[in-house]
């Protein structure tokens, strides 16, 4: 089971309960001692997706950073800083083949310019970006697909 509660993430596996702090600016501190002031400012807004057949790497998204946790070591680094967004949508990081993660930044964009698209293939240690314009990206028994947006 995984939720959350301000910069604390709580992760339940195999009856073992790990809570990873993520670190957030000072200038959030107070407000997030306060559910409706957390509620208001969206505090609490993160996402958090496990990786590998293990579940011994978890991809943390909150305020624009990206962070990957290694159960075993217990350490939690910084791996990306989102352009466009300060979380992805919801259900919107796709896994495959264990260890590849990919995700894209569909924040505001009225103008539907092309979107940053983020690729991992190390469990989410580091990340490869690169400019596409895509709807979505999903992956099904066939494999990996990226379902094309609107041409321009």
């Amino acid at each position: 089971m995984i939720s959350s509660h301000f910069n604390s993430v709580f992760f339940e596996i195999n009856e073992s309960e790990r809570v990873i702090k993520v670190p957030g600016p000072v200038t959030q501190k107070i407000p997030g001692m306060l559910r409706i002031a957390r509620r208001a400012l969206r505090l609490d807004k993160c996402n958090v997706t496990p990786v590998g057949n293990s579940f011994n790497n978890i991809i943390i998204i909150k305020n624009k950073n990206v962070y990957h946790y290694d159960f075993q070591r217990d350490s939690l680094t910084k791996t990306l800083t989102l352009l466009n967004c300060r979380n992805v949508l919801h259900q919107s990081v796709c896994t495959f083949k264990s260890d590849e993660i990919f995700f894209g930044e569909y924040g505001s964009n009225p103008k539907r310019l092309v979107v940053p698209i983020h690729k991992s293939t190390d469990f989410g240690r580091t990340f490869i970006s690169s400019l596409r314009n895509r709807l979505s990206i999903y992956t099904d028994a066939f494999g990996i697909h990226m379902k094309k947006n609107c041409e321009h």
